[in-house]
C-alpha cells in the first residue's frame, strides 16, 4: 500500500498514472454475483461478471482492468445485490503501471 491508497474498501490514486486493478469475489450459496468496478463513482463498462452458484455451490468471479487515472481519483467495487462474501473470502488490489 505505498502511498496509503487503499482505506475504506476504495483506492484513491496518489499520482496520475496508468493503473492496473483485480478483484476475486466468491458468491453466496445458489445466487447470482454481479460485480464491477467504479471509477469516481461511475461504472466502468467492459468490468462487470456474471456469475450463478447452483445446487449448494459457491462460485468465484474475477474481473480485470487497466485505467488511467488523475491523482485523487478513486476506484472501488460495485457489488449488485450484496450477492457475495466479505471479508477473507475477496480480495481487491491494484499497482501503478506507469
Amino acid at each position: 500500500n505505498n502511498g496509503s491508497g487503499f482505506a475504506n474498501g476504495k483506492f484513491t490514486a496518489p499520482v496520475d498514472g496508468l493503473y492496473f486493478f483485480s478483484c476475486m469475489m466468491l458468491s453466496n450459496a445458489n445466487t447470482r454475483l454481479f460485480h464491477n468496478f467504479r471509477v469516481n463513482n461511475t461504472i466502468i463498462d467492459g468490468t462487470r461478471s456474471e456469475g450463478h452458484a447452483v445446487s449448494g455451490s459457491y462460485m468465484t468471479c474475477t474481473i480485470t482492468m487497466t485505467y488511467s487515472l488523475s491523482a485523487s481519483d478513486y476506484v472501488d467495487v460495485y457489488v449488485r445485490n450484496n450477492n457475495a462474501y466479505g471479508g477473507v473470502y475477496t480480495n481487491f488490489n491494484g499497482y501503478l503501471v506507469g
